[in-house]
């Protein structure tokens, strides 16, 4: 699967553009600012309809415009093109069309365009707030497993609904109910986490020691908020019942996935508190590597990989253990500075020329270089 074609109508700089896609690689060169990173995150939105920077969707809009489009084409592993087209306006809600049928429920279009993306914020997984490794779970396993985002959506809304109440100093009873179902959507949302890191562990370590070149080992250390005892859904209960009192008095609730943490450790020292900027940095690296890996054997095809500034993010040593790994991989898109030479290293990479198309981006113009 790749994308084909976007055409954006008043999306961030751009007014009106058209462009068709190499298949697998594709360079996008310009000075900061004139759009580069705006196009990979049209093509995220595309496909899990929210952007990877922080914002809302009338951030996104063109200044002086009301309302913006994003479409693209893409080619399924059948050959057959499929279209996702996005309209927002301003005051209304989000409209989005599937081959031109209105789609009520998102979710149900979430993975069917696998994405992954790396960029100078995704160093905040290894090194940021427990909340970002969450997050980065999250989407990964969304994007293969639908059920999983329907009981990580409600169990949103239920703990949303249950701190309402410890705010409010409910009774007893009432907040048994909110329990009740934070526990249920909370069990299924801790075991397929457990299952996924079980799966992806074992990858991640390869790749650390591929990028690494084996002179250091990594480790991917899952620590849910509820111990995983024989009985999962008696130990979130016990220790819902144990924390009440200290929940009562902090208005919040202490137990569930949303306090759950993934650690690293590099030859067993937490990499959080020990690890070296390079460190941090193959560790992402790793993870990416093997988040393109999972959803490609979970989903049967290729995630398009977008990778924002990444020469500036990493050294030519780490940059060629990436390339070599793009290599084993279907389409990707990678933003650079208009001084650099990322085309060079394709080739020592291994690509060949047609394997890549280059582009000029100024202005919220992008034209072939």
């Amino acid at each position: 699967m790749f994308l084909k074609k976007i055409r954006l109508e008043n999306y961030r700089n751009y007014e009106s553009i058209e462009l068709e896609f190499n298949s697998r690689g594709n360079l996008l060169f310009g000075k900061n600012g004139q759009g580069k990173t705006n196009l990979l995150e049209a093509i995220y939105y595309m496909s899990v309809f929210r952007s990877f920077r922080k914002g809302t969707s009338s951030d996104i809009v063109k200044w002086d415009s009301d309302d913006f489009q994003i479409a693209g084409f893409f080619d399924t592993k059948n050959k057959i093109e499929r279209c996702i087209e996005i309209r927002w306006k301003r005051g209304e809600a989000k409209r989005v069309y599937f081959d031109n049928d209105n789609v009520e429920r998102l979710a149900e279009l979430i993975g069917n365009f696998p994405i992954v993306i790396l960029s100078p914020e995704s160093i905040e997984i290894t090194q940021g707030m427990p909340a970002e490794r969450r997050r980065f779970l999250d989407l990964l396993i969304s994007q293969e497993d639908k059920r999983y985002l329907d009981d990580l959506t409600s169990y949103r809304k239920v703990l949303k609904q249950r701190n309402i109440l410890l705010f409010s100093d409910p009774d007893r009873t009432t907040l048994d109910i909110w329990s009740e179902k934070l526990v249920e959507y909370g069990v299924r949302l801790q075991e397929k986490r457990a299952e996924v890191l079980g799966q992806l562990s074992g990858t991640v370590s390869r790749m650390y020691s591929r990028i690494s070149h084996g002179n250091e080992e990594l480790f991917v250390k899952y620590r849910p908020s509820v111990d995983p005892a024989d009985d999962l859904k008696r130990s979130f209960e016990e220790d819902l019942v144990e924390s009440s009192g200290e929940e009562r008095r902090k208005k919040t609730t202490l137990v569930g996935p949303h306090r759950d943490e993934i650690r690293f450790f590099i030859d067993g020292r937490d990499a959080r508190k020990y690890g070296s900027q390079g460190q941090h940095k193959s560790i992402l690296m790793a993870l990416k590597s093997a988040e393109i890996i999972y959803l490609k054997e979970e989903k049967g095809v290729d995630p398009v990989i977008l990778l924002d500034d990444l020469f500036a993010m990493l050294d030519q040593k780490r940059i060629m253990a990436f390339l070599g790994i793009l290599k084993e991989h279907d389409q990707f898109f990678i933003t650079a500075n208009a001084g650099l030479n990322p085309e060079v290293l394709l080739s020592e990479a291994g690509f060949k020329k047609t394997e890549f198309s280059q582009y000029q981006v100024e202005g919220g113009r992008i034209t072939d270089r």
